[in-house]
Parts: structure tokens; C-alpha cells; sequence
């Protein structure tokens, strides 16, 4: 999970309150990855082929050092989340060593979901399965696309071939709760036809889980300095908007119509019982999940809160006593359209019977005017009592939606 939080300098903060924490979910994050794809804006820790092992034990060190500062959860985690960077990485032994500690911590229910990012290149069935031998359930596998060109264009370490013995490998392991895939569209010198091989190569794998994400070019990154001006300055050119569009109403009608289930806005399942329980849980209202490591973001009732994105601030903040900010959860508009935001990025939506209830019949009459807009342009609809946005319209332009409906609930005087 990746969530854009504020960081407040360790020396402002003050100690949060004892109370235990009510989250069902945490996220890990391993940093180390082979090098830094030119798309990534993720905090990372470039590494090369192989982790020099006092490097790993160091970190986790850290994590053990950051979980005994940690309020214990009211209950059991029902998920675990080791993100990156390319946990693949890190040797099995410290990925059981990580786990243990977050059990010793926390607790992990005994029918937890437990994910690990892998990439391709880094695992082979021996090594996978001393990771779910270590507590693993299930594997997020970043493919990206079977494309091998669109792969160096965008700085991928791993080619088309590493990608298939990779699912060759999962399949062989069979963990748990499953699988999942993880593309990208509009990747520099992909073509319609390009990403239309790229989703047929992926469903003939039969995967229980997409994760089909667009392009983002963010500053600071390769791709950002590289494609500031809007020119390809020789290298593979980025799909025009129009084109990225119609790349995400391509993989929508794709998977959709093979039977998956497009729950939320970049995610597709095979089954119900195939979606990341994880993610699912940041959706929910008011949602809580813990933070683990660099750059990680935490929740509590919608309080969020995110650590330090660089290492030696990392060190110095876990050094400081890894201090979380004593804060309040939104409320009024501002937990509104929290809930807005994350609610109409599910499929599920948004019941308008909950806005009213719980916050009032002023916001949710603001709601429905912000909505007018959007559902006469065919991105919204409201079923009984539920407001949702179009699939793939609504989903694709979710931020023109959203912002008439903000503009309406923040001029509510309560």
C-alpha cells in the first residue's frame, strides 16, 4: 500500500496515547530492490542482485527496535502486508524473523493473510517456498508487462521469460490465499496492440487477482526529468492521455468480461473470496492499519501518519523513540470526504442512508447535488440508496467526479 501522508519532525511530536490500536491489517515496508525503476517514486534502497545480509539484519533490527514502541493491537492482525522495494530480496530466514517479531508484538490470527511483493528474477520455487514456510500466504507478483522492450523502456530489472518462470514458480508453491499479478499501462512505447497482447498473455495464466495500474509520471523520478517538457527527447514516447484512457477502458471490459470481479479501481478478482483482504481494508470507513518501517503510513480511524522516507531519517526517528504524533481522527467534511474518497474507489460505493446518519442530512443533500453532475455525464449512478461510479468512466475520471461533490460538502455550515 502506498499512501500519501505528512511526516512531522520527530522533535514536534508528542507521544500518542496508550490506548491500543484497532487495527486489522499492517504494513511492512522492505525497501531493497535490484535498482530504481525510471517510474518509481517509492522509498527504496538500491541494492543491486544481492543484499549484503548485515545490511538486511540492520533494518530489521530497526523494524524490531520500531515494533516495541508500538501500542499492542486490540486484536489479532487479520493481514500482513511486505511491501517495497522487492522484498524478494531478503533471504527467507529474515522474513521469518520479521514475522515472528510482529506476531510476538501484535498477534497474527492463525487464518491471516500474509502477502510478500516478489518480482520476477528474484525467487525460484525453492526459495518461495521456505517464504511460506517462514508464514506467507499469498504473493503479489510485479510483472508489470510481458512486453520486453516496454519493460527496459520503463528500467524493469526482469524480461518477459523471468515474469512466466516466476508464475511457473508460485503455481508450483500454491500459496495459501493465492496470487496476484501486478500490470502497468501506458508504459513508453507500449501501443494498443502491445497492452492487448499484455492482457491476454496475463489471463492465460489464470491468475486469482489483477492489480492493473496506469502510469504515473511523477517529479523527481527518471521518467519525470526525462518527459518534463511533454517531448520523448529520443526515447520510447508516452500514449497521449486519450490513449492511456483507452488503456484503462481496455483492461476493465477485459477482465470483466473473462468473469473477474472489478472491486476497486485497479483491482480485479477472479472469486470474491480471491481479493486482497489487505487492500480491501483501506477502503472502509474510517479505516485503521498499522505502519511498519521506511516511509510506511498507519492509520487509526482515519489519523494518518507516515514515517520518514529517508533512511538515516528513518534511523534517527526509531533512535528518537519512534514517536507517532498524537492526532485526532478527521471529522465533519473533512472525515466525509475521507470517506468519499476511498468509498467510490470500491465498486461498492457509497450508501447515502450512512452519510446521513452519520454525519447529516445537510451533507448527504450535498452529496446528491455535487453528484448531479457526474451522474447526468454518465460517470455516476445512484442505486436505492447507494452512490457509485461508473465502471470504467466514473473510475477513470473518479477525480473530476469527486471534486464537484467536495465543493458541495465543504460549503455545508453544521
Amino acid at each position: 500500500m502506498r499512501l500519501v501522508a505528512t511526516a512531522l519532525a520527530a522533535s514536534a511530536l508528542r507521544p500518542t496515547p496508550t490506548l491500543q490500536p484497532q487495527a486489522s491489517g499492517l504494513y511492512a515496508h522492505l525497501p531493497f530492490c535490484r535498482r530504481r525503476c525510471f517510474y518509481c517514486d517509492f522509498p527504496v534502497v538500491v541494492a543491486g542482485d544481492a543484499v549484503k545480509e548485515d545490511r538486511v539484519a540492520h533494518y530489521v533490527s530497526l523494524l524490531e527496535r520500531e515494533l516495541s514502541k508500538q501500542p499492542r493491537s486490540s486484536k489479532p492482525l487479520a493481514t500482513v502486508y511486505l511491501g517495497g522495494g522487492t522484498p524478494s530480496l531478503v533471504e527467507p530466514r529474515f522474513i521469518k524473523q520479521l514475522l515472528d517479531a510482529i506476531d510476538a508484538k501484535h498477534g497474527i490470527s492463525s487464518k491471516a493473510e500474509i502477502t510478500l511483493e516478489c518480482d520476477p528474477g528474484t525467487f525460484d520455487a525453492a526459495k518461495l517456498q521456505k517464504y511460506v514456510d517462514a508464514g506467507v500466504t499469498r504473493v503479489s507478483l510485479g510483472c508489470q508487462s510481458f512486453d520486453d522492450e516496454a519493460l527496459e523502456a520503463a528500467g524493469r530489472a526482469h524480461r518477459r521469460q523471468d515474469a512466466l518462470d516466476a508464475v511457473q514458480a508460485v503455481k508450483r508453491v500454491g500459496p495459501r490465499h493465492g496470487w496476484s499479478l501486478d500490470l502497468i499501462s501506458g508504459l513508453p512505447g507500449t501501443t494498443p496492440e502491445g497492452w492487448m497482447e499484455t492482457l491476454h498473455e496475463a489471463h492465460s495464466l489464470n491468475p486469482p487477482h489483477v492489480s492493473s495500474y496506469d502510469l504515473q509520471v511523477e517529479e523527481g523520478t527518471a521518467f519525470g526529468k526525462w518527459y518534463s517538457d511533454g517531448e520523448s527527447n529520443g526515447r520510447p514516447p508516452l500514449p497521449q492521455d486519450e490513449e492511456s484512457a483507452d488503456a484503462y477502458r481496455v483492461a476493465s471490459s477485459f477482465w470483466r468480461s473473462r468473469g473477474y470481479l472489478h472491486y476497486e479501481v485497479s483491482s480485479y478478482a477472479r472469486t470474491e473470496g480471491e481479493k486482497s483482504r489487505h487492500n480491501s481494508a483501506y477502503w472502509k470507513p474510517r479505516a485503521s492499519w498499522l505502519g511498519l518501517g521506511l516511509g510506511a503510513a498507519s492509520s487509526e480511524q482515519g489519523a494518518r501518519f507516515s514515517r520518514p522516507r529517508k533512511m538515516k531519517d528513518y534511523e534517527a526517528w526509531v533512535a528518537d523513540g519512534a514517536i507517532v504524533p498524537e492526532s485526532s481522527p478527521p471529522h465533519g467534511a473533512d472525515a466525509l470526504e475521507d470517506e468519499l474518497l476511498t468509498s467510490l474507489r470500491t465498486a461498492a460505493g457509497i450508501d447515502l442512508t450512512r452519510v446521513r446518519d452519520v454525519y447529516s442530512s445537510e451533507y448527504e443533500r450535498a452529496v446528491r447535488r455535487g453528484a448531479q453532475e457526474a451522474i447526468e455525464l454518465g460517470l455516476a449512478v445512484v442505486e436505492g440508496e447507494v452512490l457509485k461510479l461508473t465502471d470504467p468512466d466514473g473510475f477513470l475520471f473518479s477525480n473530476y467526479a469527486l471534486a464537484a461533490v467536495f465543493g458541495e460538502v465543504g460549503d455545508v455550515c453544521v
